[in-house]
């Protein structure tokens, strides 16, 4: 039950999250026409007292310091036209003016546009439930993975303490002792928080692709392929990284048995003079415990390395695709924005998911 919920809330937040962002696009372009029923407009007026120019620019004598306002628009439009047929830069031209409208102004009719609030009021709303949604799936997800761990090491526990004898005598006490320290701690901690980020990223995947479907379906021309290439590189490491996981794993349990039997019999070896033997033997287990450990960061290091270089690559082809199909629809034009930003996003939330995804199925071996 606390699954399905956590699941219910978690798809609730990513819906949420992926309209806030589209909604700053709504707000900008006035998608719904709040701003232009409210017709919030304020008129604003600059004076001007005098006006200063560049030396040509001078020649034309602008008469942009007149009361007529009517003049003031024809001497400004006389400077911008002679200006280009004296063949002044447009740099200049464009200073000058700038300097003039700006710093002395005159006497113009500025409207500037007051965009509604109810904008405002559905961005804090959904920021808000934002935070009550993620809060609430996330404790939801802990308490379930937390009463899960619990009951496994209860069931482990009980096992061993009514198992036969012989089988602590075919058992490394390394192996048990690796079981109740280590593989729980991974279940407690690891597979908490690689699940936690899989789901996330899941759900993040598929609002993006809603979102892309909606807003710029052309992108999935780049996306749907994205999307296979990283599902392939998952298929492989999925079942490589486990099984190098699980021999990290057999590989640090004659490190503790070591440890146990030199604390167990330190008198009889400091009788018989075997200081160096037990030592000998924990660098051996210490090397090769190591050399599986090393081999386990050098395989995740080699997937992020290229999870990394095919991010790169897919989110320059979603940002050349939008550029190019964006002058052929107003309506894509006005997303743009957007769909670069999700051109980098959704490739990266590809790239964590899987890393994700291998780390979760690694641990999963301490199960």
């Amino acid at each position: 039950v606390l699954a399905l919920f956590m699941l219910i809330f978690l798809a609730l937040n990513q819906g949420a999250t992926q309209y806030q962002q589209i909604l700053v696009s709504h707000w900008a372009s006035d998608k719904y026409g709040w701003t232009k029923n409210e017709n919030n407009t304020q008129n604003f007026k600059i004076d001007v007292i005098h006006c200063n120019f560049d030396a040509k620019i001078r020649q034309i004598k602008p008469n942009l310091c007149s009361n007529d306002s009517k003049l003031r628009q024809k001497e400004l439009m006389q400077l911008f036209v002679a200006g280009m047929k004296q063949k002044i830069s447009p740099g200049t031209v464009g200073q000058a003016m700038t300097h003039c409208i700006s710093t002395f102004g005159a006497q113009m009719d500025i409207n500037l546009g007051k965009a509604s609030n109810k904008y405002l009021f559905v961005y804090i709303g959904l920021t808000l439930l934002l935070g009550v949604l993620t809060f609430t799936a996330m404790l939801m997800l802990t308490t379930f993975a937390l009463s899960s761990s619990k009951n496994l090491h209860e069931r482990m526990l009980s096992s061993i303490l009514k198992t036969k004898l012989i089988f602590f005598e075919t058992t490394p006490q390394g192996r048990i002792q690796n079981r109740l320290s280590k593989d729980t701690d991974a279940i407690d901690s690891n597979l908490l928080r690689f699940s936690q980020g899989a789901i996330q990223f899941l759900f993040m995947l598929v609002g993006m692709f809603v979102s892309i479907v909606i807003v710029n379906w052309p992108c999935l021309i780049v996306v749907v392929p994205s999307v296979v290439v990283f599902f392939a590189v998952y298929s492989v490491f999925s079942k490589v990284y486990p099984e190098i996981k699980r021999i990290s794993s057999i590989a640090r349990s004659p490190v503790y048995n070591s440890c146990n039997e030199t604390m167990d019999g330190l008198t009889t070896i400091r009788a018989f003079g075997e200081q160096i033997y037990m030592m000998d033997q924990f660098r051996t287990a210490s090397n090769y415990s190591c050399s599986a450990y090393l081999m386990e960061q050098g395989v995740m290091r080699w997937m992020t390395f290229r999870l990394g270089m095919l991010t790169s690559c897919f989110a320059l082809l979603i940002t050349f695709l939008a550029i190019i199909v964006s002058p052929y629809s107003q309506e894509i034009a006005n997303y743009t924005g957007v769909i670069v930003s999700y051109g980098f996003s959704i490739t990266q939330i590809l790239n964590q998911f899987v890393t994700m995804m291998v780390q979760f199925e690694g641990e999963m071996s301490s199960v």
